[in-house]
């Protein structure tokens, strides 16, 4: 069962400021970035820069998108990576049900480190057309978009596909909804709009 990964969502979570919902079209931005594969420090800095074209100033890309996304992939180990695709470009979804809660499931995306590792993941190769390599920031931007997938599932270890890292899109949105506030709350601070040679 696959989706459409170009799939825009408008709004994920709206905070009343200026921040805007334009947010979320950079990522759109940078998917067009996808032939030409950046190393991590770099697609933070594309992410940066195409920010104010979408009316979302750098700064609050970089004190509170950029560290969310820093945090949740400093424990990866890859900058890309590889992802089975149907034959229509669609990400391939997969249902896990709960070892004790059998009424409880989750929809995820199994994300590999090699070409090799994502042909013969048995769970999902027999729905698999063609391997895609992407990059991890972009994957990001991919599940907060995404009201379908629960989580992403990163096989880190090439060669071994009994265990993977999860990152939730629950996880990823409720860091930056509060990173974000935090930014605003600093921002609309009487000592934030002090001038520097008055302060």
């Amino acid at each position: 069962m696959g989706f459409a990964c170009g799939v825009t969502t408008k709004v994920l979570f709206y905070i009343d400021t200026n921040l805007s919902s334009q947010l979320y079209k950079i990522r759109d931005k940078l998917c067009l970035k996808g032939g030409s594969l950046l190393n991590l420090e770099q697609q933070f800095q594309a992410l940066i820069q195409e920010a104010p074209q979408f009316g979302v100033p750098s700064q609050v890309m970089e004190q509170a998108v950029v560290p969310v996304l820093k945090q949740l992939v400093e424990p990866l180990k890859y900058c890309n990576y590889f992802l089975p695709q149907a034959a229509d470009g669609s990400y391939i979804l997969t249902t896990l049900t709960h070892r004790e809660l059998p009424d409880t499931e989750k929809k995820v995306i199994y994300v590999f480190s090699t070409p090799d590792d994502a042909s013969n993941f048995e769970t999902i190769a027999e729905s698999a057309d063609k391997i895609a390599e992407i990059q991890v920031i972009q994957l990001l931007f991919e599940l907060m978009a995404l009201k379908e997938v629960d989580s992403l599932i990163f096989m880190d270890n090439p060669g071994n596909l009994d265990k993977g890292a999860e990152i939730s899109r629950a996880l990823l949105e409720n860091k930056i909804q509060s990173q974000l506030k935090k930014v605003t709350l600093k921002q609309s601070s009487p000592k934030a709009q002090i001038p520097p040679d008055i302060a």
